[in-house]
C-alpha cells in the first residue's frame, strides 16, 4: 500500500539530508539532494548544482540560526535572505514558481522559530499548485510536520516513514515538477 521503490528511494534519500545537515557533511548532502533530483528524471549536471545550491541553503541556514541564538535578528534575517537566494536558483533550475522558494525559507524559519501553525502554512502553501485535491495537500503538509519531528526527535525510522509516505503521494500526483527542494 505505501509506495512504489521511488517514494521508498526518495522517502529515505529525504530523510538522509537532515542527518547530513546535523553531521555538517555538506558534500554528502550535495549529493544526496543530487540523487533525489536524478531519480526524479532530472539531467545530472542539472541535478549536481540543485544538489549544491540545496546545500549552501541548508548551510547558511545554521548561520541563521547561530545568529538567532546570539540575538542579532537583523542577522538572522540577512542569512535567511541568503538562504532564499539559494532557494530561488533552486526554483529557476527546476522551473517551479519563484515563490516556493521564499515558502521553504518561511516555514524553516518559523519551525525553528516554534511558530508550528505558521510554518504549517508555508508548507501548505508550498503545495497549493499541486494537482492533488485539498485533503492530498493537508496531507502532505502533515507529513511533512512529521517528517520534521521524527527528525527533532532524532527517530530516523519515523522520518523515513513520513518522508516515505510524503512521496508516495506527491509522487501520485504526476506533476511536471515537483515543490520539493530540499
Amino acid at each position: 500500500m505505501m509506495g512504489t521503490q521511488l517514494a521508498d528511494s526518495l522517502g529515505r534519500l529525504q530523510a538522509r539530508i537532515y542527518w547530513l545537515h546535523d553531521a555538517e557533511k555538506f558534500d554528502e548532502l550535495t549529493h544526496t539532494a543530487s540523487k533525489i533530483y536524478q531519480l526524479l528524471g532530472h539531467p545530472e549536471s542539472l541535478s549536481n548544482r540543485v544538489g549544491s545550491f540545496i546545500s549552501e541553503a541548508y548551510r547558511i541556514s545554521d548561520d541563521a540560526q547561530i545568529a538567532r541564538f546570539s540575538g542579532d535578528s537583523e542577522k538572522e534575517l540577512k542569512y535567511y535572505s541568503e538562504v532564499q537566494l539559494q532557494l530561488a536558483e533552486v526554483v529557476k533550475l527546476l522551473n517551479l514558481p519563484i515563490e516556493i522558494a521564499e515558502y521553504q525559507v518561511q516555514w524553516w524559519m518559523l519551525s525553528r522559530h516554534k511558530k508550528i501553525i505558521a510554518a504549517l502554512n508555508y508548507i501548505l502553501k508550498q503545495h497549493k499548485n499541486s494537482k492533488l485535491s485539498v485533503l492530498g495537500k493537508v496531507k502532505l503538509t502533515y507529513y511533512s510536520f512529521q517528517i520534521g519531528l521524527g527528525h527533532n526527535q532524532r527517530k530516523l525510522a519515523k522520518c523515513e516513514k513520513y518522508a516515505i509516505r510524503y512521496w508516495d503521494l506527491l509522487l501520485q500526483s504526476k506533476e511536471a515538477a515537483y515543490p520539493y527542494i530540499g
